[in-house]
């Protein structure tokens, strides 16, 4: 049994490599990140390990989260799957994001990003994940200080050649 302090578990199997993190209170992080065709044979053994050396099961998890593209429609239905699950089972806390969010708000509190974006008129962040081949995923989001919109996104198959796909952006900034 865990000691009373929040579990938390981001699992994304979005792309080729299947990634796992757990945060135990304020002070315990553990990650692990393998290429796997597979993902669904190893991922539930990667959570169950970094459970164990917590001494918690799944019903001490307080929430998890999970990466809801753009990626592999498979690796993510599997994600999605495993969360509504565990929210059912165990009352779990289930969160989404989606890896353009992830890498707009890595960069948004970048410090040189932060120092560009007080000079910049209209400033966005374009963001680009690898898909497969020579295509790719783009999402560009409006930068304000402080915040990063992700209101703004625009279908960019036609402009450039090799992108595949947007995902629908929503307001995430709340």
């Amino acid at each position: 049994m865990a000691k009373n302090k929040k579990i938390i578990i981001g699992l994304s199997t979005a792309g080729s490599r299947i990634k796992v993190a757990l945060k135990h209170g304020a002070d315990k992080f553990k990650a692990k990140s393998i290429k796997e065709p597979n993902q669904e044979k190893v991922f539930l053994k990667i959570i169950e390990k970094f459970l164990s050396f917590e001494k918690a099961e799944f019903k001490d998890l307080d929430s998890l989260c999970i990466v809801k593209g753009p990626g592999r429609f498979t690796g993510i239905r599997i994600s999605l799957t495993f969360a509504a699950m565990l929210k059912v089972l165990v009352g779990l806390k289930v969160f989404t994001i989606t890896g353009f969010e992830i890498l707009a708000f890595q960069a948004s509190v970048n410090l040189r990003f932060k120092k560009w974006l007080v000079t910049a008129k209209n400033p966005k962040i374009a963001v680009i994940i690898h898909a497969f081949k020579k295509e790719y995923f783009l999402q560009v989001f409006k930068a304000m200080p402080g915040v990063v919109s992700m209101s703004y996104a625009h279908q960019a198959t036609k402009a450039m050649p090799g992108v595949v796909s947007m995902s629908y952006a929503h307001q995430a900034t709340k």
